[in-house]
């Protein structure tokens, strides 16, 4: 399978004392343009970052607890200081590990703001320059394969996306893959052995830098070795196994050096289940790759009414290639199609740009039901986690090697047939060009947590912090950062066993509650009960309110919940419960999901119920159940103080209701022996895993 293509320099391999030269000039020039693009963030290096929203925040919390957990010989890959009483598992999330570890020392010493800052901004600096290296590969020219790092370094993919996922900006490792791949499929200087261990050693670095882009990596090889061994069919038999013998090598290696860390992933503790990302929603836009979106310099009104209504959210309308850079790929393919190179690139872009489009197409944000590439294999597991339109990543990178192959043959060209051939090319980089300031947030962080916290809540304590860490909330996060992670916490911004976020629970949906209307609703036993329970359940040793919306609601309701008042602090609100251990309450876990049309709930498989010095009556009904045969559901007691345990089976229909008391003190298992998909009977869209109907009548 060996390439048949014209040589041109190769990269890193061409090493002499003017190519070192050139390459550390492109080098720098990378990182003065990754320096403009994020200014002003870099006059405030420590007390502001690059991006919006929440995700920033996030990712910080993963680079502060790698340094902690280094300085503390702790495991960096599980954590239990946020989302108690489970923690999360770094390896299912977008924790930057390897980049958090090289940046512990900058975290310790200068903040982890100062180090998400580096991360984002070496994630286009880096990103550009891998590019450039790669793009050697292919063309003889320095210039090209400069504007080639360029493209692709500084993408509307890459400027949309660095907003807060550096996961999927530091995107050095796709060049170098394509760099050694060349090699390995073409000039073969590197050897089997080399290009093997180089192999593994990258696919483990991505898989600790982002494992989101080491399976779409994959995804992507794969497609590019079959296009690869369909265009050099007369060969395949005779080069297959160079080929073969350098994936063995890579794979075997990069097996053996990841085994600790994908051991932890999915035999540790905090795994989720299910469906993180829907897959039909980020996806690319056919008209996204003619109309800039928000962060183009070149969008009007009318460009973002249109993209606005694009699926998903800004940070993924990164399809924009824009009209220039689509004629000149057209006009590349067309004009140099018998060079296999051209010929290979081609395929590839086609291939990838409709794999970005997710698995039905979506013109102007309509769903048209036209099933496109992804859909015969994006719902396997671990591909279904995938979001489609970040394949566009790739499509950026190949798209800046075929430009550059139109740069370095247009360069051989008359004068005036040159000029107009590199002004549309200019064009093309205007089209793209991202709208500046970049947007910079400010860090406000309370005195209190890092000044007072340490002398009013001991070390290691469980502590619930409003306003609430969860989906698109990390304020608390960064505030258990700047303590040094003094203390733990139930809520968290993060991917754990409950899917994203904290456990579900009427504490925290009250709260949210008063922190968007700004009063509290009617608060009978029964409700106090199950707030009660979950501050219990989760071990809480005291309650915290901060500058929050609506925050003096908020204290006002705790004031009443607790029937005492609190203690401030640089003005911080604090709740000790110091009598929590009598209060009565008890707590839901497990596969509970909420319904909107009656007041009861659905059990998935199994759920647990914690009860604390309270009775609770349980109703468990079969009303709406789609099946014809009737669900079994065990339910085992287990009385905590008497050690006493009990067992009873059921089986519930559509005409089951019936009631059960649990005892004070108690732990109950309610397991169903199966679940039904309410959509395979009705295909109203609910895709849930259900069994049975249940609700709290009451406690005693």
């Amino acid at each position: 399978m060996k390439l048949k293509v014209n040589s041109v320099q190769e990269g890193f391999m061409n090493i002499t004392s003017k190519s070192i030269i050139r390459k550390c000039i492109v080098f720098l020039i990378y990182a003065i343009i990754s320096i403009i693009i994020t200014y002003p963030v870099i006059l405030h290096i420590n007390s502001a970052y690059i991006g919006t929203g929440a995700d920033p925040e996030l990712f910080m919390w993963f680079i502060k607890w790698v340094q902690f957990s280094i300085e503390h010989l702790n495991n960096p890959l599980v954590s239990k200081y946020i989302l108690l009483p489970d923690g999360v598992n770094l390896m299912w999330n977008t924790s930057v590990i390897l980049a958090s570890f090289i940046l512990s020392p900058i975290t310790k010493f200068f903040g982890v703001v100062v180090s998400y800052n580096i991360i984002v901004i070496s994630g286009f600096w880096f990103s550009a320059f891998a590019a450039y290296i790669a793009t050697l590969r292919f063309v003889n020219s320095n210039t090209a394969s400069f504007f080639s790092g360029l493209i692709y370094g500084y993408s509307p993919y890459m400027i949309a996306q660095s907003f807060g996922h550096p996961h999927v900006t530091l995107a050095f490792i796709p060049p170098l893959l394509i760099w050694l791949g060349y090699d390995v499929l073409v000039s073969r200087k590197i050897g089997i052995l080399k290009s093997g261990t180089i192999l593994g050693i990258l696919l483990f670095c991505q898989l600790i830098l982002g494992e989101e882009l080491l399976a779409s990596e994959i995804i992507i090889g794969i497609f590019a070795l079959a296009v690869a061994g369909l265009l050099n069919r007369k060969d395949l038999k005779q080069n297959y196994s160079y080929v073969v013998k350098v994936l063995l090598i890579g794979t075997a290696l990069s097996f053996v050096l990841s085994s600790p860390f994908l051991f932890v992933q999915f035999l540790g503790p905090a795994k989720p289940s299910g469906v993180l990302q829907p897959q039909n929603v980020f996806v690319t836009d056919m008209l996204n790759f003619i109309v800039p979106g928000p962060f183009q310099l070149l969008k009007t009104d009318t460009t973002l009414n249109i993209v606005s209504g694009f699926t998903g959210n800004a940070s993924e309308w990164g399809g924009y290639i824009g009209i220039p850079f689509l004629l000149i790929i057209l006009y590349t393919t067309s004009r140099w199609y018998t060079d296999k190179k051209v010929k290979f690139l081609a395929y590839l872009i086609l291939i990838t740009v409709v794999l970005s489009m997710g698995p039905y197409l979506h013109i102007n944000g309509h769903t048209t039901g036209m099933p496109l590439l992804w859909s015969l294999f994006g719902s396997l597991p671990l591909l279904e986690h995938l979001l489609p339109g970040r394949l566009m990543l790739y499509v950026f990178l190949l798209s800046g090697i075929m430009i550059a192959i139109y740069i370095s043959n247009i360069s051989k060209r008359s004068k005036p047939s040159k000029f107009l051939a590199y002004l549309f090319f200019t064009f093309g980089l205007i089209f793209i060009v991202p709208a500046l300031p970049y947007p910079v947030q400010n860090v406000v962080i309370p005195s209190f947590f890092t000044d007072s916290i340490k002398y009013y809540i001991p070390e290691n304590s469980n502590v619930f912090i409003v306003p609430m860490s969860q989906a698109g909330e990390g304020t608390a996060m960064m505030w258990q950062t700047a303590s040094d992670m003094w203390f733990r916490m139930p809520e968290g911004y993060a991917i754990n066993s409950n899917g994203f976020g904290p456990n579900p629970s009427l504490f925290t949906k009250v709260i949210e509650y008063i922190q968007e209307y700004g009063r509290y609703p009617p608060i009978d036993p029964g409700i106090e009960a199950e707030m009660y329970g979950y501050l219990k359940y989760n071990n809480i040793s005291y309650v915290i309110v901060g500058p929050t919306k609506n925050d003096q609601a908020v204290i006002s309701f705790l004031d009443f919940l607790f029937n005492k008042d609190p203690v401030m602090v640089d003005g911080i609100y604090i709740w000790k419960l110091d009598n929590l251990d009598l209060k009565a309450g008890y707590f839901i876990t497990g596969d509970k999901y909420n319904i909107y049309y009656r007041k009861m709930d659905w059990i998935g498989r199994q759920i647990e119920i914690t009860t604390y010095n309270v009775a609770i009556n349980v109703q468990i009904s079969g009303e709406y159940l789609l099946t014809k045969v009737p669900i079994n559901i065990s339910i085992r007691t287990k009385e905590i103080s008497k050690n006493n345990i009990s067992e009873r089976h059921y089986d519930v229909d559509g005409d089951t209701n019936i009631i059960l008391t649990f005892p004070p003190n108690s732990y109950t298992e309610i397991v169903a022996d199966r679940t039904w998909v309410p959509d395979k009977y009705i295909h109203n869209g609910d895709r849930r895993d259900l069994s049975v109907l249940f609700k709290i009548e009451g406690i005693n």
